[in-house]
């Protein structure tokens, strides 16, 4: 039998093994390793302060949300610790599959302020609801208004909004049905193996999603949040397209960012390494009658950038969260 250690050891290598094959395969996309190094530094020094500034604001904009989603269920935290604890957590989602960095955010709440892992547990799926919300109403609002002589990308527009609306209705319904019918999901989950679990984190869920409900100017500030967090994330691909020299439509590379970042909510690979670049770069192709190589090399360059960012920020977030331990003597 493998022991626990041995268990994780052997899910590191193999996370660490996926993303160099996956990076491997990026670099020859774009047409070798000197390709992306030449991008980087063709980024120096707008493109990479340009990605460091909007990233910044995106990361703060996360943490006001997560920090109204958790005040839903009563519970007040410094700012400046869910901000570090944001960080860490996302620089974890960057590079390890299954966003695993959320398990940060319960583990070290718990840890430090005596958080529920139930209540963190709740606003971190509220959280991913919001997201979708957010991503369709950018996505719509990018294909009204941009237009484009192209069948093939109308057809995407069409198929792309489809879908998240779906999702976004599926899960608006969801929550509503656990107001409305909550006794119904409590008898539904007494009959689960994991009832112990399940039934606190679902009554945790159901008050925060009942609380929203109910206070209107705090729900329009998560859905407002929502939306203004995936904009200007998707500003930081036009950053770099900028930078890069890709002159094409502002509005067309916000629709095609977009439909990237519809794989980070449920990533298939690491830090959704591949599809991301994948998808953004096929659209910009269309987009903007661009080569293979240019269109991924925008994603790409991004991605990488971002990585870079989120990994040295929570370096420092780390390094003050165990500095602060230190000094409370834990």
């Amino acid at each position: 039998m493998l022991t626990e250690q041995t268990k994780r050891g052997i899910k590191f290598w193999a996370t660490v093994i996926l993303m160099g094959i996956i990076f491997i395969l990026l670099v020859q996309s774009i047409g070798g390793l000197s390709v992306l190094i030449d991008g980087i530094v063709e980024s120096w020094p707008l493109g990479i302060l340009g990605v460091a500034l909007l990233y910044t604001l995106v990361m703060l904009i996360r943490v006001v949300r997560w920090n109204l989603l958790l005040r839903s269920s009563n519970i007040e935290v410094e700012f400046s610790l869910l901000a570090r604890v944001a960080w860490i957590a996302w620089a974890q989602n960057a590079v390890l599959p299954a966003r695993l960095g959320e398990v940060s955010r319960l583990y070290i709440l718990k840890d430090r302020e005596d958080v529920p892992v139930s209540v963190t547990t709740a606003s971190i799926l509220l959280e991913k609801f919001f997201d979708l919300f957010g991503l369709l109403f950018v996505l719509a609002t990018s294909a009204l208004l941009f237009s484009i002589d192209n069948t093939e990308l109308q057809s995407s527009f069409v198929q792309n909004v489809q879908l998240l609306g779906v999702l976004v209705l599926i899960g608006s319904l969801g929550i509503l049905s656990t107001v409305v019918f909550d006794e119904f999901y409590l008898r539904l989950l007494n009959f689960m193996p994991l009832k112990s679990k399940l039934v606190p984190l679902f009554k945790r869920f159901q008050r925060s999603a009942k609380t929203l409900l109910q206070n209107r100017f705090m729900f329009l500030q998560v859905m407002l949040i929502s939306i203004l967090q995936w904009f200007i994330e998707a500003l930081t691909i036009v950053t770099i397209a900028w930078v890069l020299g890709v002159r094409i439509s502002v509005i067309g590379i916000i629709f095609a960012a977009i439909v990237g970042y519809a794989t980070y909510i449920f990533p298939i690979t690491p830090g959704s390494l591949g599809p991301f670049e994948l998808f953004v770069g096929q659209l910009l192709i269309i987009i903007g009658d661009l080569t293979t190589d240019q269109a991924t090399k925008v994603p790409f360059v991004t991605h990488i950038l971002v990585i870079v960012y989120l990994g040295l920020t929570s370096l420092i977030a780390t390094t003050t969260l165990s500095y602060r331990e230190k000094n409370q003597g834990r």
